[in-house]
């Protein structure tokens, strides 16, 4: 089970592990708690589908395409502005 066969496995399991709040105290996905809805294509994951950003919301909210934070201060400034909407 935590065999490496091209990173498949491994890769999956992070991801599944990411999307549920591994790492985060259990939280759930920044996403979800700051009520942002990926408009990305779902991506199929071999037995499930992932969520995915839009490119226009990965410049907005200084994210990958999987929503993993890439620039901290402009997701932090991004977050503010949706605060005070």
């Amino acid at each position: 089970p935590d065999v490496d066969t091209g990173g498949s496995f491994r890769e999956t399991n992070q991801r599944a592990a990411q999307m549920l709040g591994a790492g985060g105290g259990g939280l759930p996905p920044w996403w979800i708690l700051a009520k942002v809805t990926p408009a990305g294509p779902d991506v199929d994951m071999g037995g499930w589908k992932a969520v995915s950003f839009t490119p226009e919301q990965q410049l907005q909210f200084g994210v990958d395409s999987e929503g993993k934070i890439v620039d901290q201060e402009k997701h932090a400034a991004a977050l503010k502005e949706l605060e005070n909407k």
